[in-house]
């Protein structure tokens, strides 16, 4: 692809996945979660909603169990925003916390799905 070139809508899709995929290694990591603190791990998976709901995430750049894996973290996801007081707590606080457990381990599920196809290339668009 040429340096100037409009990238395809597959090729666009392919990055969108990578950066989920990155999103998934730092809210399963303590870590990172510790680094960045909680509001952007409650922030950041709130960019990628309206894709999620809109089901603007098709086949064959992520799966069916990836979308089932998005939607299961999605679901613990809003039970943390949801619940978590504002402003939100220290993320050692949080960490003994069972609802943002469940955060940790549903993006750990998740990273574990996602990690069975990997990243996918960003500058060429992949043979699914």
């Amino acid at each position: 692809m040429e340096d100037n070139a409009i990238p395809s809508k597959q090729l666009v899709l392919q990055r969108v996945r990578n950066r989920i995929i990155e999103y998934f290694e730092l809210a399963a990591d303590p870590q990172a979660q510790a680094q960045f603190g909680p509001n952007t791990i409650i922030n950041y998976w709130q960019d990628w909603q309206d894709l999620l709901y809109a089901s603007r995430l098709p086949e064959p750049v992520f799966s069916a169990s990836e979308h089932s894996a998005m939607q299961a973290f999605d679901l613990a996801w809003h039970t943390a925003a949801d619940t978590t007081s504002n402003p939100m707590p220290s993320i050692v606080e949080l960490r003994g916390n069972p609802i943002w457990q469940l955060l940790t381990s549903s993006a750990a599920s998740a990273l574990a799905v996602f990690a069975v196809r990997g990243r996918l290339p960003e500058d060429h668009e992949a043979v699914t």
